[in-house]
């Protein structure tokens, strides 16, 4: 819902808080997509009777849970930031951008 009220708004898409909130959504989906996906890319050592994947596609799902956890760390800190400054500050959208 987020994701199609940004995209569909261009008002919505100008201002930096809602394109922050857009992304953060966006790795979230990612990263709830790969832990779904989680037993199915684990690699079948014999340990785990439902793990079906290899070493390759159990270094991709680390690969991404680690980029797009942490580039949903940094989106949320920036919006953080984007908020003391706005709110602490005063700061006008104007000059948040």
């Amino acid at each position: 819902m987020i994701i199609s009220q940004v995209t569909r708004s261009k008002f919505n898409r100008s201002m930096p808080q809602q394109r922050l909130i857009l992304c953060i959504s966006i790795c979230d989906i990612i990263l709830g997509l790969c832990w779904i996906f989680n037993p199915l890319l684990m690699y079948n050592d014999g340990s785990p009777y439902w793990a079906r994947g290899n070493q390759i596609s159990c270094s991709f799902q680390g690969f991404m849970i680690q980029l797009f956890l942490g580039a949903s760390v940094l989106y949320q800190a920036s919006l953080q930031i984007q908020y003391l400054l706005g709110i602490k500050y005063g700061w006008t959208q104007r000059r948040l951008r």
